[in-house]
């Protein structure tokens, strides 16, 4: 289930990651279970007039089907095209113009998170705008944007294909030997691999069962 927490996720000197902070707020944050199954983690630290808010989900990018590399990191872009009460890159504009300027979303191996750095008056909208992207985004996927995401999808995985990119691959081949490196499910991608699907395939797969 996704978990929402509080942290500080930018990425700045002295904060933490994504990952590290969800890990470390386990140690001193309070920690419950919403009704609807949402998992909380919330860290109060009145130091500074602002808010973290962090909803991960648990999958990513060695969940992605066979055939469908990349499928989780196309999902998380295509979350910014809109949702039922909310315009393509409102998600963004909304917080920008509420005092947001820390915000951004990862894919990683083992999850999807969202963030924002906000102002504290801010928290209501930074959450709405989590429930909105949790409930109601798959109603605005379409061709058009799908195309346009998997475009960009594949440019950033060409531009991360470089020297950083290589080393990693050499390292999980030195690791794991060629074949397991291959094969493993957190495995470093080549940039020219990415998902192939359209927005049917979406609808087929949220309509069956």
């Amino acid at each position: 289930m996704p978990l929402a927490a509080a942290a500080d996720p930018s990425g700045a000197p002295g904060a933490r990651s994504a990952a590290g902070g969800i890990e470390g707020l386990a140690q001193s944050a309070a920690h419950f279970r919403l009704a609807n199954g949402l998992e909380v983690l919330l860290e109060e630290d009145h130091r500074q007039p602002t808010v973290a808010v962090l909803v991960a989900y648990e999958i990513g990018s060695r969940d992605d089907p066979r055939g469908y590399s990349q499928l989780a990191h196309l999902v998380e872009h295509m979350t910014y095209r809109g949702s039922r009460h909310m315009k393509p890159f409102d998600a963004l504009s909304l917080l920008e113009r509420a005092g947001v300027h820390r915000m951004n979303g990862v894919t990683s191996p083992d999850y999807t998170a969202y963030y924002a750095l906000a102002p504290a008056a801010a928290l209501p909208l930074a959450l709405w705008i989590e429930s909105e992207r949790m409930a109601f985004t798959l109603e605005r996927f379409n061709e058009q944007a799908l195309t346009l995401e998997q475009k960009i999808v594949r440019n950033e995985l060409l531009m991360n294909d470089g020297i950083e990119g290589m080393f990693r691959r050499h390292t999980w081949r030195a690791i794991f030997g060629p074949a397991d490196a291959s094969s493993h499910p957190s495995r470093p991608l080549n940039g020219s691999r990415h998902a192939s699907i359209s927005s049917s395939w979406f609808d087929s797969r949220c309509t069956s069962g």
